[in-house]
This record gives C-alpha cells, sequence and structure tokens, in this order.
C-alpha cells in the first residue's frame, strides 16, 4: 500500500467472482488493507471491458 500511496493513490479496491461472504471471511482472515468486492457474475468487469483470467 505505500507504493500506491507515494503515487497519491486513496483508495483501492479488488474484485473476484467470489461471492459476498467469501469475501468477508477472506478480509477478515488476510486482514487486507483494502475491501474486497463481489462480481459473482462478472457485470462490474464486463461493463468496464476490463482483462478475464481462466
Amino acid at each position: 500500500m505505500e507504493e500506491f500511496r507515494s503515487y497519491r493513490v486513496e483508495h483501492v479496491y479488488a474484485t473476484s467472482t467470489q461471492d459476498t461472504p467469501y469475501q468477508q471471511e477472506v478480509n477478515r482472515r488476510l486482514h487486507l488493507p483494502y475491501d474486497l468486492f463481489s462480481d459473482l457474475r462478472l457485470e462490474f468487469a464486463r461493463a468496464l471491458n476490463l482483462s478475464l483470467f481462466d
């Protein structure tokens, strides 16, 4: 996160295709310094034309 701050990035978010309960468990377990959002149906990724990984 320090590198992001050096570029004056104020917020970092991550998305994945896991469901929300799984995301919450991962966030609690790993103490991630950013928020995770569930994009189970890839709606967000497709709307932004993001690269998808299998």
